[in-house]
């Protein structure tokens, strides 16, 4: 972030429908995105922060919200995928997204977080499951 003028940073969250998100830890796309917050907060105020999410839930959600009602209400959008949040296409030049419905965000600055699963040597091997993921059996 360069200019002095706000910044539009969007934060995509491109990963699979898996369960309704109650049970996977805090998301990865809401802790980012916190941290975002609270710098463009500190140094960039009048930017916005635009937070597509393909999925419509994640674990504490309503802990985030509410922080991010109470500390960055004028910068921070949360889009979950019902309200056309699922982002369908990138474009790392122009800085844009696309969403399942066809709407364009255009970025000051753009990340994106690609859907997590396990390592490639665990998949390889055979450990992960359908899921892409190791399941454990907890003791």
């Amino acid at each position: 972030m360069v200019s002095d003028g706000p910044t539009r940073v969007v934060v995509a969250g491109v990963r699979e429908e898996a369960g309704d998100g109650a049970g996977e830890g805090i998301s990865l796309l809401s802790r980012r995105a916190s941290l975002i917050a609270h710098c463009l907060k500190t140094t960039k105020p009048r930017s916005k922060l635009l937070l597509l999410d393909a999925k419509d839930a994640f674990s504490k959600r309503g802990l985030f919200l509410e922080g991010w009602e109470a500390l960055y209400k004028d910068i921070v959008e949360w889009v979950p995928a019902a309200k056309d949040g699922k982002v369908v296409r990138i474009d790392a030049k122009t800085l844009t997204v696309e969403t399942e419905l066809g709407t364009i965000h255009k970025a000051g600055v753009l990340n994106v977080i690609p859907q997590q699963s396990a390592g490639r040597i665990a998949i390889d091997s055979g450990l992960a499951d359908a899921s892409g993921w190791v399941p454990i059996v907890p003791r």
